[in-house]
């Protein structure tokens, strides 16, 4: 039932011995007693099946198991007394001393591994422990005469971990003491292994994989060499997926796009995201030239350079435009809002934030703060018509055309700060209308990916030009909680976005 909590209750040698129901909005005094193991030994817990359709107890030694399993949708308050409870639950298979098991339901059957014998029904103890199995079972008649094989190993083969999907079965095991990764397909039988990385030398952990529709699962690696990290293979196609990627860029005042540990990227690696840092001409990377090459009149090729960095990444194979992301600030917004008109195909999704994206109208505006100083950076327009045409020519706001076509643009998220002296929050404003009047983001129009590009503006009026930045906001200070929000809106976008289509 939604409204029931199942909880289990420790006794005084911290055994988890019983469990318990608790029904949200009454006192804990009304809960109820749905399970009590008197046996010293055993230690109980209660799950629940990736199809959420069974609950299971699980009552456990060291060396054995037995389990107990109810409908998810029954209602123990209908019939709340002991025996009622008793009733409900249905024992899988009684204990016997060497032989475990685990309980799982998939499509009108439940999945069971088990290390019981082949020829069970004695109920005396296993003579000695044997390799794991996997069994299957109708739903109507789980008990153990009922299993039928669904998986068995060999001699030098040891089953390390199960997780059931809707049309597949994923098994973690050791073979001669190697790891392998089999998917079992569930509509034609076939079971294939999984190419892992490093030739097999390395440790595998089945990642949290809680979607049951999934059709992509996730395994975590690492090696005495190599750093933790996380693949996702497409079940369906058996291949190692394109890691979601996010590809940062600057590339303005000479200043240098460092390889530093920021804050904000730790989210995004633990998932297993690969950062890129695009190295642009205007940038300081590789000397003054360097820069000099990406200001004033020459300011495309710092655009035209980002979209050959990405271009690089989706050409040898180590991103995909399905799953990779655009991230710029303040003038590295301008080169990523200018990206985004030449070649919007490139990317699935783009965070800009306090995005310079309108240099036309801030450079003709001399009353602007801090217009008279950049010149020397973007040009005059107001007195030379060479530097009007050059930035009219990639300025993001004047160059918007109509991504509604056959292939829609990305989804793109926006931040602007209502006390920004540097970014005016009109500019970002002004742009993002300009994307819903003009760009096609005011319609939903479905990519080929079957996912609608978004258009989110998040604007905080009582913040300034640096409340997304980590090197200017600090835990403890007024502005630190701006960018954990800022960040953490970040990341959840660039998340959802890429992990809502096949990979």
């Amino acid at each position: 039932m939604s409204d029931t909590i199942f909880y289990t209750v420790l006794d005084a040698k911290l055994r988890a011995s019983k469990v318990m129901a608790h029904r949200i909005g009454f006192g804990q005094n009304e809960d109820i007693v749905i399970f009590d193991e008197p046996c010293h030994e055993c230690f109980v817990d209660i799950t629940r099946t990736k199809d959420k359709r069974f609950h299971i107890i699980n009552s456990s030694k060291l060396d054995s198991s037995k389990a107990y399993l109810f409908p998810s949708a029954h209602d123990f308050w209908q019939h709340s007394s002991k025996d009622a409870s008793a009733q409900v639950l249905r024992l899988v298979r009684p204990r016997q001393d060497n032989v475990e098991y685990f309980i799982d339901h998939h499509d009108g059957e439940f999945i069971i591994l088990t290390n019981s014998p082949k020829d069970d029904g004695s109920g005396l103890p296993a003579a000695e422990p044997l390799p794991f199995r996997l069994v299957r079972a109708p739903t109507v008649s789980p008990a153990s005469e009922h299993w039928a094989e669904l998986l068995s190993v060999g001699d030098d083969e040891l089953i390390e971990d199960v997780e059931i999907f809707k049309n597949h079965i994923m098994v973690s095991m050791k073979r001669q003491g190697q790891p392998a990764v089999y998917i079992y397909d569930r509509a034609s039988g076939r079971r294939s292994e999984l190419p892992l990385p490093y030739n097999g030398n390395c440790t595998v952990r089945p990642e949290p994989n809680p979607q049951f529709e999934a059709t992509t699962v996730r395994l975590g690696f690492s090696s005495p060499v190599h750093l933790e990290s996380v693949v996702e293979y497409d079940m369906t196609l058996m291949k190692q997926c394109k890691p979601p990627t996010l590809v940062r860029v600057y590339g303005s005042y000479g200043v240098s796009l460092e390889p530093e540990f920021r804050l904000e990227d730790v989210p995004l690696l633990l998932r297993g995201w690969v950062i890129a840092l695009a190295h642009v001409r205007g940038g300081g990377e590789l000397g003054r030239e360097w820069y000099a090459a990406g200001k004033g009149a020459s300011k495309i090729n710092s655009i035209t350079d980002y979209l050959s960095c990405t271009r690089f990444l989706l050409d040898k194979g180590w991103a995909s435009s399905s799953r990779l992301a655009a991230t710029g600030v303040s003038a590295g917004g301008l080169v990523v809002g200018a990206a985004l008109n030449i070649s919007p195909e490139y990317f699935r999704a783009a965070a800009l934030h306090v995005p310079f994206v309108d240099p036309l109208s801030a450079m003709l505006s001399p009353d602007l703060p801090l217009t008279g100083v950049e010149i020397s950076e973007w040009g005059n327009p107001l007195s030379s018509a060479a530097s009007y045409t050059t930035i009219r020519e990639y300025a993001p706001y004047d160059n918007i055309h109509d991504m509604s076509g056959d292939r829609p643009g990305p989804s793109i998220l926006v931040t602007a700060g209502g006390l920004d002296q540097r970014v005016s929050v009109w500019q970002p404003a002004k742009w993002v209308a300009r994307l819903r009047s003009t760009g096609g983001y005011n319609v939903s129009v479905p990519s080929d990916t079957g996912c609608t590009p978004k258009l989110l503006f998040y604007p905080q009026m009582n913040a300034g030009h640096f409340h997304a930045d980590s090197s200017e906001s600090k835990a403890g200070t007024d502005n630190g909680g701006d960018f954990i929000s800022a960040q953490a809106l970040r990341n959840a976008f660039l998340i959802s976005e890429t992990s809502t289509i096949p990979c």
